[in-house]
C-alpha cells in the first residue's frame, strides 16, 4: 500500500534536451566503477559542445583532483562555480582541491580561501558533514584547535556512523596533548568493525604510551644533566679565583639543558637535515612556518620515532610532526618525532 497522503504530493517537470540527458548518463557512468572511463569521455564530449556545463566541469575537476593535477582541477571547479554558485558540492570540492594542494606544497597561506568555500558550502547545505570535517582538519593544521574541535564535533553529530570524523577529532586532541579527551575516543574506535579504523586507533593508543614514556625519559635526562652541572659547580666553588691557572679563570662550562618546567609543544614541518656528528646526540634542522628550527635529540638512538624503527642521519626533506620543549629562539629539545 502507498503511504498515507501520497496521492496529495505534487510534482513539477520540464522537458530535457539531448545534452541534458547525456549529462545525467555521463554522471551516472562516472560514478559507476566499471564505466568510469566512459563517463570521463562523455564529460569531455559535453564540454566540447557546452563549455559551461556544471556537472561535466565538476566531474572532470574531481578526476583531476584525484590525480593531484591541482591547477586543472581548480579551473574546472571555478568554471562550475561561476555557472552555479548554489551547488554546495562545487564549493566543497574547490576547498578540497586547495587543501590538498596546500598540504602537498607545505603552503598554508590559502586557509582563508578554503574557509570561505567551506562556509559557502555549509550555508547552502547546513547538514553537509564532509564540509564540517574538512573545515575542522584545516583549522587544526593551522593551529586553531578550539574551532577545529567545534567543527569536527558538528560533523560527528551530523554523521555519527562515520568513524573517520571521530578519528580526526581524536587526532586534534592528540596534537593538543589532551589525552583525557583523546583516549576515550580511541578506545571506542578500537572496537570499530572497520579494520583500518580499529588498527589506526590501536596504533595511536600505543603512540600515546610511547609519548608519555618519551616525556619521562626526557625529564630524567634533564634532571641528570642538572645534577651533573650542580656537582661540577660545587666541586669548583672552594677554589679561590686568584689561585686558579689562566686556563681555568673562566670557571667550568655549564651544560645547556632545557628546563624541566618547559611545556611539551607540537609542530609540523619539513625535516631539512640530521647532523649526527656529535653522537650520541643528533641535531635536526626543521623548517616550519617560514622559520628554521634547531632541534636537539640528546640521545638519538633512544628518541621515540613513529613511522620508522629509529632516527636516520640520512633523512632530508621529510614531512614530520614533532613534540619538543623549547630551549631558546627557534631552538628546542625533541621528545618524539613522527614521519608523515
Amino acid at each position: 500500500a502507498t503511504p498515507p497522503g501520497s496521492d496529495t504530493v505534487t510534482f513539477t517537470s520540464h522537458p530535457l534536451n539531448d545534452l541534458d540527458v547525456k549529462t545525467v548518463m555521463a554522471d551516472l557512468d562516472y560514478h559507476s566503477r566499471d564505466y568510469r572511463q566512459r563517463g570521463i569521455t562523455e564529460f569531455q564530449e559535453i564540454l566540447s559542445k557546452q563549455p559551461e556545463n556544471v556537472v561535466a566541469n565538476r566531474g572532470l575537476g574531481y578526476e583531476a583532483l584525484q590525480k593531484a593535477e591541482w591547477d586543472k582541477a581548480g579551473e574546472y571547479f571555478k568554471r562550475a562555480a561561476e555557472q552555479d554558485v548554489k551547488d554546495p558540492r562545487v564549493h566543497y570540492l574547490l576547498a578540497m582541491m586547495m587543501s590538498r594542494k596546500g598540504m602537498s606544497t607545505g603552503d598554508n597561506d590559502n586557509l582563508e580561501a578554503i574557509k570561505k568555500e567551506l562556509k559557502a558550502a555549509i550555508a547552502l547545505d547546513p547538514n553537509y558533514a564532509d564540509a564540517y570535517n574538512l573545515l575542522g582538519m584545516r583549522l587544526s593544521y593551522a593551529g586553531e584547535r578550539e574551532d577545529a574541535v567545534v567543527a569536527l564535533t558538528k560533523a560527528i553529530a551530523l554523521s555519527p556512523r562515520n568513524p573517520w570524523y571521530s578519528g580526526n577529532l581524536a587526532s586534534v586532541y592528540l596534537q593538543a596533548q589532551d589525552f583525557d579527551h583523546a583516549i576515550p575516543l580511541l578506545q571506542e574506535l578500537q572496537k570499530s568493525p572497520e579494520p583500518q579504523i580499529a588498527a589506526m586507533a590501536a596504533q595511536q593508543l600505543q603512540q600515546v604510551e610511547a609519548f608519555k614514556s618519551a616525556v619521562r625519559q626526557h625529564d630524567q635526562y634533564v634532571r641528570e644533566g642538572q645534577r651533573t652541572t650542580e656537582t661540577v659547580e660545587l666541586r669548583e666553588a672552594p677554589e679561590e679565583p686568584a689561585k686558579r691557572s689562566d686556563s681555568r679563570q673562566a670557571g667550568p662550562e655549564k651544560t645547556a639543558v632545557a628546563g624541566h618546567a618547559e611545556p611539551v609543544l607540537f609542530m609540523k614541518g619539513i625535516l631539512v637535515s640530521v647532523d649526527c656528528s656529535s653522537a650520541p646526540a643528533a641535531t635536526l634542522i626543521i623548517s616550519s612556518g617560514g622559520k628554521r628550527w634547531k632541534m636537539l635529540a640528546p640521545e638519538a638512538r633512544k628518541l621515540i620515532v613513529m613511522g620508522a624503527n629509529e632516527l636516520s642521519c640520512s633523512w632530508t626533506n621529510r614531512k614530520v610532526s614533532v613534540n619538543y620543549r623549547k630551549s631558546g629562539d627557534n631552538q628546542g629539545s625533541l621528545v618524539s618525532l613522527e614521519l608523515e
